[in-house]
């Protein structure tokens, strides 16, 4: 087991490739502020036309549009795990902007959960797809399935599938 290991951290081109994303990090960090309302809009815009009669908040259009900012962030920093780690922060600290309401206000907890496991979604996805049309055809089709149900608490991992509590019409 030891020689694995050991033959695992000798391996050259593992690390040249480590270093190359360590060294283009940065840069897509910084391309990443440009696009940050970019890739907002879109994501609001596909969920707008999948579900133009619904509300946003813990609605199946919410858990479009959480997972495929937090998916399309997840690529726009590269992919795969490290990718999926900053969009995991960015989301969550977007999250955070809810303010007091967030330990106060059970719907905005419910709904925050919600948001929280469609960014789970959407990176995972993100992971599995090679572009953003690719990652919103395959979010589209999960949002159509999601699952009426409780979100999973804070504390708790994804359940693997998009979940809402609310199919409000707008106002």
């Amino acid at each position: 087991m030891a020689e694995n290991v050991w033959g695992a951290l000798q391996d050259k081109q593992f690390w040249s490739g480590m270093a190359d994303e360590v060294r283009r990090t940065p840069f897509k960090l910084g391309n990443w502020g440009k696009e940050f309302i970019n890739i907002a809009d879109r994501a609001s815009d596909e969920s707008n036309k999948a579900y133009p009669g619904q509300d946003w908040d813990s609605t199946q259009k919410n858990a479009l549009r959480h997972s495929l900012w937090t998916g399309m962030n997840a690529q726009h920093f590269g992919g795969g795990e490290l990718g999926g780690a900053l969009a995991r922060v960015v989301g969550v600290g977007w999250e955070g902007l809810n303010g007091t309401g967030l330990f106060t206000d059970p719907k905005i907890q419910e709904d925050t959960r919600h948001d929280l496991n469609a960014n789970s979604v959407g990176i995972r996805e993100a992971m599995k797809t090679d572009n953003q049309d690719e990652l919103v055809q395959r979010l589209k089709k999960l949002s159509a399935s999601a699952k009426r149900e409780k979100p999973p608490a804070f504390y708790e991992g994804t359940p693997g599938h998009l979940t809402y509590t609310e199919s409000k019409p707008k106002r």
